[in-house]
């Protein structure tokens, strides 16, 4: 029964892995540094550098820097696509006022 469980789980492993990419990786990141409210600066961190170096040797970790460029396009981008939504909300609303009257 043991081997039979940890059968299952090792297959329900494989299925969520995700193939790793950089970009993904680079977002992740971001949401996390943001989302729990920390420095940009965290990624500059030996241990930092350590704990993900011993998850992937080869990982190219993004500067402080980079990653606040990364926060600055990715709030344009979102910005203008909430724009662009609410000029299409706004011509709905036009439309629906001429309709109406």
């Amino acid at each position: 029964m043991r081997n039979n469980h940890q059968n299952i789980l090792e297959s329900e492993s494989i299925i969520q892995k995700e193939k790793f990419s950089l970009q993904e990786f680079r977002k992740k990141l971001l949401n996390w540094i943001v989302i729990d409210d920390q420095p940009f600066t965290v990624v500059e961190g030996q241990k930092f550098n350590d704990m993900l170096s011993f998850l992937k040797f080869d990982l190219k970790i993004p500067s402080a820097d980079t990653l606040r460029r990364d926060l600055d396009v990715n709030f344009t981008q979102t910005k203008d696509n909430i724009y662009q939504i609410l000029q299409v909300i706004i011509y709905i609303n036009k439309l629906i006022i001429i309709i109406i009257y």
